[in-house]
């Protein structure tokens, strides 16, 4: 009796691996490169809805402990979804494996209610006001603090530039204060010197030719 027990025990593993399909495994794996998404949401529920395509019959998602079929046209749609969640998203396939074929990461962006409206205006290019979604959630508070922050930025770049030319005009200033104190005294003497040269040089040569 023991011995048909142990090697019914034998055998039993080699029947349940022979279950796992390397081939289909890999099949599969291939098939859930290709599943690809998009996003939907709604304002009146504040929800979003995200509809999966090309998942095959055969692929099955898990996320957290809910999982989730396809249709008949190889979709799975998700909705009532929060924004700003992120979903790990793990992709299983009937090939009798225990590993899961793929994964996906989703994050949802958060509605931005402020985009185009009066607080924006003239703010555009600000992350908070570029766009009708954004990676955090935005509030009417930090609009006007990141606006009150672009605004010190734009003053003090605007006041540097403008004491810019003012410091090259006060070292001009300086430069030609020590060209007229000292550098013009300076050429003053050499130009008496050389005048005087001169007038000597030509009174020696009229000496020497007896004029």
């Amino acid at each position: 009796m023991k011995k048909w027990l142990i090697a019914i025990l034998l055998i039993c593993p080699i029947f349940i691996k022979a279950e796992c399909n390397y081939n289909k495994h890999t099949e599969f794996s291939n098939f859930a490169n290709y599943i690809t998404y998009e996003t939907e949401y709604s304002k009146s529920d504040a929800k979003f809805t995200i509809t999966f395509y090309n998942v095959i019959k055969g692929l099955s998602f898990k996320i957290g402990k809910n999982t989730f079929e396809p249709t008949e046209n190889d979709t799975i749609v998700l909705t009532d979804i929060e924004e700003g969640r992120i979903l790990d998203i793990y992709v299983y396939g009937t090939d009798g494996c225990s590993s899961q074929v793929g994964n996906l990461n989703v994050t949802l962006p958060y509605y931005n209610p402020y985009y185009g409206t009066e607080i924006c205006k003239g703010y555009e290019n600000l992350t908070l006001c570029a766009s009708n979604f954004t990676a955090t959630k935005a509030t009417k508070q930090m609009i006007e603090k990141t606006k009150e922050s672009y605004d010190n930025v734009i003053i003090q770049e605007s006041n540097e530039t403008t004491e810019e030319p003012s410091a090259i005009k006060e070292i001009g200033s300086k430069v030609w204060d020590f060209f007229v104190k000292y550098v013009s005294k300076v050429l003053l003497i050499i130009g008496s010197g050389v005048l005087s040269v001169i007038y000597y040089d030509n009174k020696l040569s009229k000496v020497e030719h007896g004029i």
